[in-house]
C-alpha cells in the first residue's frame, strides 16, 4: 500500500508522540524521521535504530495497512543529521 501526502493522522500522531519522528510520504512511500529523541540520545552509537526499524513499520501496518519493512537510510551514528527510514513495500506473500 501506498499512500500521497501528508501521512494518515493517527500514524503522523503517533510517530510524533511515542518516538519523537516526523513521519511523511515521498512518492506515496513512507519516511520518518529522528533529529533527537531520547532513544537515539541515550544510545548515540546506533543501538536503537534497529528497534524504530520494526516500530515504524509495526505502526504503519497497524494504522495505514503498509506491509513490508522500513529500511534505515541515514543514521546519526554515521555522521548524518538525522536518522532517516524510508519504507520498502513487501512482496506478494501468496
Amino acid at each position: 500500500m501506498t499512500l500521497a501526502g501528508r501521512p494518515p493522522d493517527p500514524a503522523g500522531r503517533g510517530a510524533r508522540e511515542v518516538f519523537d519522528a516526523e513521519l511523511s510520504f515521498t512518492g506515496g512511500l513512507a519516511e520518518a524521521k529522528i533529529v533527537g529523541g531520547v532513544a537515539v540520545e541515550a544510545w548515540p552509537g546506533g543501538e536503537a535504530c534497529a528497534f524504530h526499524d520494526a516500530a515504524f513499520a509495526e505502526l504503519l501496518r497497524i494504522l495505514t495497512g503498509f506491509e513490508g519493512i522500513m529500511r534505515h537510510v541515514e543514521c546519526r551514528a554515521r555522521g548524518a543529521a538525522a536518522c532517516v527510514w524510508r519504507a520498502i513495500p513487501g512482496g506478494d506473500y501468496e
